[in-house]
């Protein structure tokens, strides 16, 4: 794979990888974990942890000007992917407009601090850091007073069963708001972790030296504290943790975001995200560094972007099966949210079924997206049922009554909707024992519609359904139904 195949554009390592040779020429520590290779170029062994720690101290002082104390034993961060996260979140804050003041959280921050001091240095943020383990928080305040950081980094340590309440009750940050919240959980069981990895000689840290243990060995070492990589339940279980105490400071903080390494991972977290009640907003993007898979999860609490339709599809069936009304009303007020296969129907369907308030406004949120309702038809043809037929053509009609509420597009795609209802399912609903009580209603409602709105569009609509739905004109004829059929060409 190459190196800068999923690198961020903006990324200072897209176009041109750290050259081995001149970073060996100038830093003397990773020179010494240097070697030639057959084809007479520098290398560096990845499997040799001395090696990879100097490689990334290099890194960070040529690229970013930052002197970083890596101790012997804890996690290295790799410099590209950890950059790529932080792009993303500039992304993120930029698209949803939070880039002034910007203030962020970093959980489990380990003893480089890597993340708040590329975001202090790039970008000037703010960022409050929290650890759990106590000597992760001694060399992570060093690493920011050495670099002279400390107006924009604060260290807290951190309750592993309480992860952002330190942050949210220290007095500094008492009324602060944050823009977001970034984490690298520990990814990996307990249990697993022993088939992973090998306790050091020194009893005091963990490698991924796996070939003892009958697995293949791996491309780049990782050495790292327990806490570090393991968590009980592996990283679903702590991301789950994160969702859930996210909803408690959703008004605190506008955008929770998470790496998670394991594609594995990413439908159990999906399900606990419904089951939970959390806040909607999934956007997924690859950090793949090297040799390195991780997967960023941000959860985004304003609901702005999706990436992958299949995805949102999946989650739109979901919570309507979960009853969730805030998490299906959030997802379908989405831009990019444009419901083109079965999800739709499953929608119709919720909306069918809930209280008459709720029905309105979901309802209302649905209609106020731009689809091609011609486009759904084989769908509405086969998977709705009759009582199902009527509660949507009569919301169609109330929403179009209240048309000035959601503008021109929002009337038309009600009308479009009703229109495709009935002649969809005119078959078998016309001797329905509701269906006169239902255009009856309806009858009412396009009185309304024409005297509240007084405008031409309703006009038209409501001679187009006079015309194209079966039963209006089935009815005895009133002197306004009358009166509708003329004033197709009067504008008011």
């Amino acid at each position: 794979m190459a190196f800068n195949c999923f690198m961020h554009e903006r990324s200072v390592f897209k176009q041109s990888p750290p050259d081995f040779k001149e970073l060996a020429k100038k830093y003397p520590n990773l020179r010494e974990n240097c070697y030639i290779g057959q084809n007479s170029k520098v290398c560096i062994d990845f499997k040799n942890p001395k090696a990879v720690q100097a490689l990334a101290q290099a890194i960070l002082l040529e690229y970013f000007g930052l002197q970083v104390y890596i101790p012997h034993g804890s996690l290295v961060p790799r410099i590209p992917q950890r950059l790529n996260y932080i792009l993303l979140i500039e992304d993120l804050v930029n698209e949803n407009a939070l880039n002034s003041g910007v203030v962020g959280i970093d959980v489990g921050t380990g003893s480089s601090c890597i993340f708040p001091l590329l975001a202090a240095k790039t970008n000037q943020w703010r960022m409050y850091a929290t650890d759990a383990d106590e000597s992760s928080i001694t060399f992570a305040k060093k690493n920011v007073a050495r670099n002279s950081l400390t107006e924009y980094i604060e260290i807290l340590q951190s309750d592993p069963q309480d992860i952002f309440k330190v942050v949210m009750e220290s007095p500094s940050a008492s009324s602060q708001n944050f823009a977001f919240s970034m984490c690298n959980p520990p990814f990996f069981d307990p249990e697993e972790g022993d088939q992973r990895f090998v306790v050091s000689t020194s009893a005091d840290y963990f490698q991924n030296d796996s070939s003892q243990r009958g697995r293949s060995a791996p491309r780049s070492t990782t050495c790292a504290k327990s806490n570090e990589v393991f968590f009980e339940g592996g990283e679903v279980s702590f991301v789950s943790a994160m969702m859930k105490e996210s909803v408690l400071y959703k008004s605190r903080v506008r955008i929770f975001t998470t790496m998670v390494g394991r594609r594995s991972s990413i439908n159990p977290l999906k399900k606990d995200e419904l089951k939970d009640g959390c806040l909607p907003g999934l956007l997924m993007t690859q950090l793949i560094m090297a040799y390195h898979d991780g997967r960023g999860f941000p959860k985004l609490i304003l609901p702005d972007r999706v990436i992958g339709l299949r995805e949102v599809y999946e989650l739109v069936s979901e919570a309507c099966k979960k009853g969730n009304t805030e998490y299906l009303e959030a997802l379908i007020s989405r831009p990019d949210a444009i419901f083109l296969d079965q999800p739709y129907v499953e929608v119709l369907k919720y909306v069918a079924a809930l209280e008459k308030d709720d029905q309105q406004r979901v309802f209302g949120t649905l209609m106020s997206k731009n689809f091609s309702v011609s486009s759904i038809q084989p769908l509405l043809e086969e998977n709705l049922a009759i009582e199902e037929v009527l509660t949507i053509a009569s919301l169609a009609m109330d929403l179009m009554c209240r048309w000035c509420v959601g503008g021109d597009e929002l009337f038309r795609n009600a009308l479009d909707l009703c229109n495709l209802l009935f002649d969809c399912h005119f078959q078998k609903f016309v001797w329905h024992n509701n269906y006169c009580k239902v255009i009856s209603e309806m009858n009412s409602n396009l009185k309304d519609m024409v005297e509240t709105c007084c405008h031409f569009t309703a006009v038209e609509a409501a001679s187009k359904l006079c015309n194209d739905i079966p039963g209006l004109f089935a009815l005895p004829k009133s002197d306004y139904f009358m009166e509708i059929v003329t004033m197709e060409s009067i504008q008011l």
